[in-house]
């Protein structure tokens, strides 16, 4: 989607998000799974890959509050920690205890919540089970190319904004906001003149961006 600039219209291109981002456009594409955009599925994959049993009302509609799934875990890994300091120290192990199978729920809850709310991001904080079939092999979500399915879900995100057809949903514009600055596009950014090298993206921008470039 163009935008007007000083110099004409400009675009956030796949080059400008590969370096805001650091996301990598190559390998496997993300096998979504659309299956599980009904209630039923998505809670069951919700309950069998995150461990998380909490219902909320974006449930009947084949989401899942990412929020949630943040705060479920949060909660069990307190709840967890507190047993463990209640232990007298010759019988503290050395770490409180967690199953393979907990593990792998809780890094595929954070991986869940950093795809939901950073890339493919939605109003109301909701996430969309189809993406929870590319966190079964942990071993292979680095693999797939996420750049190309979040480039395009901003740009559908920006379409269905401007038209005012869908919710409203202010989040995807992050990446936007670092975009804008870098071509002078910012309010308050630098001048057309200012060598590159010397306009430095402001600290609030590139913290908002700190978990993807993690990612």
């Amino acid at each position: 989607m163009p935008m007007f600039s000083g110099e004409g219209f400009t675009t956030l291109t796949p080059v400008d998000y590969a370096a805001i981002t650091d996301l990598r456009f190559a390998g496997p594409v993300a096998p979504l799974d659309a299956r599980y955009q009904t209630a039923t599925l998505g809670a069951q994959l919700v309950r069998s890959l995150l461990g998380v049993t909490t219902q909320t009302k974006y449930t009947v509609q084949g989401c899942v509050s990412y929020e949630v799934v943040y705060q479920f875990w949060a909660e069990r890994i307190k709840t967890r920690l507190a047993a463990w300091r209640e232990l007298p120290v010759e019988a503290r192990p050395a770490a409180p205890a967690y199953t393979r199978e907990e593990r792998d729920q809780a890094a595929r809850s954070f991986l869940f919540y950093i795809i939901s709310s950073q890339l493919l991001c939605t109003s109301q904080n909701k996430g969309d089970p189809a993406v929870l079939v590319c966190l079964r092999d942990l071993g292979q979500v680095g693999s797939f190319d996420w750049a190309t399915l979040a480039l395009a879900h901003l740009y559908h995100g920006l379409d269905v904004w401007t038209r005012g057809s869908g919710e409203s949903n202010w989040q995807f514009i992050r990446p936007l906001e670092v975009w804008a600055y870098e071509y002078c596009i910012y309010p308050g950014g630098p001048s057309d003149d200012t060598p590159a090298e010397s306009r430095p993206i402001p600290r609030y921008l590139t913290h908002c961006h700190l978990l993807i470039l993690n990612f």
